[in-house]
């Protein structure tokens, strides 16, 4: 926190920019609207990697007054629940994640469910019967379901 905070400048409409520097030296412009609280830095640190910068947590401490940083600069992925279920940004819109997580998660839930089904079915000659239809069945409604089914391999036309 060895940045210094000068020259404020009031853009209208409770709007302003703030030059800080460190050791006076490269300079970051931080703006603030008042009207709701948002504050961005010529850095970009926020918009890039969701972590508010020095620049913006100077500006919030020395200008602000702020003894807490407020919640909508803290991101859903850096709280303990940052995994389960849907990602947000700052505004609102939902974050792509590696949909190959999404893919495993999927995974992991349908296997846990088959998994107790075939325990509770391999008891009986006809609870198994009974099952291996309905298998076979939900494994053609699965495959159906694919965006992009492959092709079989070695099928001559």
């Amino acid at each position: 926190m060895s940045e210094n905070v000068r020259k404020c400048n009031d853009l209208g409409n409770g709007v302003f920019s703030y030059e800080v520097a460190v050791y006076n030296d490269n300079f970051h412009r931080v703006v603030i609207r008042t009207n709701d609280d948002l504050l961005s830095c010529s850095c970009e640190k926020f918009e890039m990697e969701g972590i508010m910068c020095s620049h913006t947590l100077k500006v919030l401490k020395d200008v602000m007054y702020a003894s807490e940083i407020p919640s909508h600069y803290i991101l859903k992925r850096w709280t303990r629940n940052g995994k389960d279920g849907r990602v947000e940004d700052i505004i609102g819109s939902d974050v792509i994640t590696d949909p190959r997580l999404e893919i495993r998660r999927r995974h992991r839930i349908l296997c846990r469910y088959l998994t107790e089904i075939s325990a509770i079915a391999s008891v009986s000659k006809e609870g198994f019967n009974n099952v291996l239809v309905q298998v076979k069945s939900l494994k053609k409604i699965a495959q159906g379901a694919q965006p992009n089914p492959r092709p079989a391999c070695n099928q001559t036309a």
